[in-house]
């Protein structure tokens, strides 16, 4: 198909993992409006692993250059980024991206406490380390470098421990900050089992520091309002919220964690948009004229 020539060139993976020079559609063909949603035109496509655009044009349409319908259909601009990874690379990409441990902090009694990390100056980069008085003056022995933080979860990520192991009660600051110490009310051992956000039954999003009650007629949830309940209506205290139930009383009950949040998006990947065959010659004459224009 010479009129390819036209397109802008972008690396694509082949199914035997060569990398070619191929061309970015998107950018430059745009059907009429809801194309892509036509119900007579699409069928719906889990995707197995081992699916790769050339190998789906083969196998559908018996020609594996029609690759670039599937995207086009799927308005993916780069398949090495967007096209859905395997279940195992997936899961070892996860593995790969939360290494260390989860840490998240206890704040009693305070409707501020999702200032703790900032006031204390945790940020990446920063090595904190255990220790045994509040006043952050009896080094504890371990230490961990800070790779991610969450001020809205109280949440640390840490990799790279060494001294030991840092323990849920431990007092901890950054190494060489004045800012004094934080206490660590909840530590989870695999980082990427840690908390990522809460979600009601129907998959709303929950505000950490609010009180769901399960239930209520609200279709919205309250979401970054501090102190208050799910329906709005009582105010509640930091001890009383979901974060605080998560971290010290150990509720998971509307927790999602990172790994399920990561898994949950490669699935909604796993289900693509497939032309039906019959419209693959409509589709190749349509691009045609658009680009001989």
């Amino acid at each position: 198909m010479h009129y390819f020539e036209k397109f802008p060139g972008r690396e694509y993976p082949l199914n035997d993992k060569r990398l070619v020079r191929v061309t970015d559609i998107i950018s430059r063909v745009v059907f009429g409006s809801g194309a892509s949603e036509n119900l007579d035109m699409i069928d719906e496509y889990v995707l197995r692993d081992g699916d790769t655009p050339d190998t789906l044009a083969d196998d559908l349409y018996e020609d594996d250059t029609l690759w670039w319908i599937i995207l086009l259909f799927n308005e993916i601009q780069n398949p090495y980024f967007d096209w859905s990874l395997s279940l195992h690379c997936t899961e070892r990409n996860i593995k790969k991206n939360y290494p260390g441990s989860a840490f998240f902090i206890h704040e009693s009694g305070s409707t501020q406490a999702l200032e703790t990390l900032e006031a204390r100056g945790v940020k990446v980069n920063d090595t904190i380390a255990s220790y045994n008085d509040s006043a952050g003056t009896s080094f504890g022995g371990v230490r961990g470098l800070v790779y991610d933080y969450d001020m809205n979860l109280q949440r640390i990520l840490v990799h790279s421990i060494t001294g030991g192991n840092f323990a849920e009660g431990n007092y901890a600051k950054v190494v060489g900050s004045t800012s004094g110490t934080f206490t660590i009310g909840k530590i989870v051992d695999y980082a990427y089992y840690g908390l990522d956000h809460f979600e009601g039954p129907s998959g709303d999003l929950l505000n950490p520091l609010s009180q769901y009650i399960p239930g209520t007629t609200i279709s919205h949830p309250i979401i970054g309002a501090v102190g208050q309940t799910h329906d709005g209506t009582v105010g509640v205290s930091y001890d009383n919220c979901l974060l605080q139930n998560y971290i010290s009383g150990d509720d998971a009950t509307y927790a999602v964690t990172i790994w399920e949040s990561k898994m949950m998006n490669y699935d909604n990947k796993r289900t693509i948009k497939i032309l039906r065959p019959d419209y693959v010659p409509v589709v190749i004459e349509a691009v045609e004229k658009l680009l001989n224009e």
